[in-house]
């Protein structure tokens, strides 16, 4: 093809290089200049219908690349993701087309799905397990702008850091996309927070929404994700140690005359400040808790929020063509 495109320019170079000398002789005959026109034009009509030729052929080339790439990258992509888990590409079907149905519908594409898919077969999740927590991740990472290897190792973590299981998925990333929208919090002071005080909080009775709510209430207050946590899972200890809950703690400190005495008698430096802020605040953190029980399809809302852009929706345009 480009040979026969290289032949066809040739001979439109003779058919310009005719309309040049017609150009000279136009002083002498005014006649001429229609006939000059009509040169010209026909010339870069078919100099024209060649570089349009050249410019398809490139397309159609770069486009062929472009598909191979494509194909490459996710056959990679679904290698390593069975590698990690112990199979062969032929025994995870599931996962390689559960990946092109979420990348035509997402703005992640098929390949990155998969990418996802293999950071959750890092952390231990198995075959039916990711699959059941895919979806859900997706929404988190586009709802808060987050790459999709971060947003799944915190709700992983989060997950387990609860003692919940991959069917909770969807619950833990609502409850993160609206403690976001409602307090201080954002992904990377919920991850370090979460990282300290999960297990305790869980060890404690507490659920994923009353810890956020407690951590949304410190953050919005000027305390750092790390002091709240750390103090937090301090009170927690403390309490476990003595044997109080965690209301009458806090109620003993609201019904004091000395509340910073009282704290301190309590929980010591480490947990004085924060303690006495909860108690301070206590009926605000119950309702931030409850506005998190109530926190279904958070992430998805915030997700289309999001896409509702030009952006967003080219990246949903690319997405779909691909897949």
């Amino acid at each position: 093809q480009l040979t026969k495109l290289d032949t066809t320019l040739k001979k439109n170079r003779k058919s310009y290089n005719d309309a040049q000398k017609a150009a000279a002789g136009f002083s002498k005959e005014a006649g001429s200049f229609a006939k000059l026109g009509k040169t010209i034009t026909a010339s870069f009509k078919k100099v024209g219908v060649a570089i349009a030729g050249a410019f398809a052929a490139r397309a159609i080339i770069s486009g062929i690349g472009d598909m191979i790439n494509i194909f490459k990258d996710f056959e990679q992509a679904a290698a390593d993701v069975a590698s990690i888990l112990g199979k062969t590409t032929d025994e995870t079907k599931d996962l390689q087309n559960a990946a092109k149905d979420l990348g035509s519908t997402t703005i992640f594409t098929a390949t990155q799905v998969q990418e996802l898919q293999k950071e959750l077969a890092k952390l231990g999740f198995s075959e039916q397990q990711i699959l059941a927590s895919t979806e859900a991740i997706l929404q988190l990472a586009a709802a808060t702008g987050t790459d999709l290897a971060r947003a799944a190792e915190v709700a992983a973590s989060t997950v387990k850091g609860f003692g919940l299981t991959a069917s909770d998925t969807q619950e833990v990333v609502d409850v993160m996309a609206k403690s976001f929208s409602s307090s201080a919090l954002d992904m990377e002071k919920f991850a370090t927070a979460m990282a300290v005080v999960a297990p305790v909080a869980k060890n404690a009775g507490f659920s994923i929404q009353e810890t956020t709510a407690q951590l949304g209430i410190l953050t919005d207050r000027g305390v750092d994700a790390s002091s709240a946590a750390t103090a937090l899972r301090n009170i927690f200890l403390e309490n476990a140690k003595t044997g109080r809950s965690f209301s009458e703690s806090l109620e003993l400190i609201n019904n004091s005359s000395n509340k910073s005495a009282t704290a301190l008698d309590l929980f010591g430096k480490r947990g004085a400040t924060v303690a006495t802020i909860l108690a301070e605040n206590s009926d605000e953190a119950a309702i931030l808790a409850l506005k998190l029980d109530e926190a279904g399809g958070a992430a998805q809302e915030m997700a289309d929020t999001q896409l509702d852009t030009l952006n967003g929706q080219l990246k949903l345009v690319t997405s779909a063509w691909e897949g």
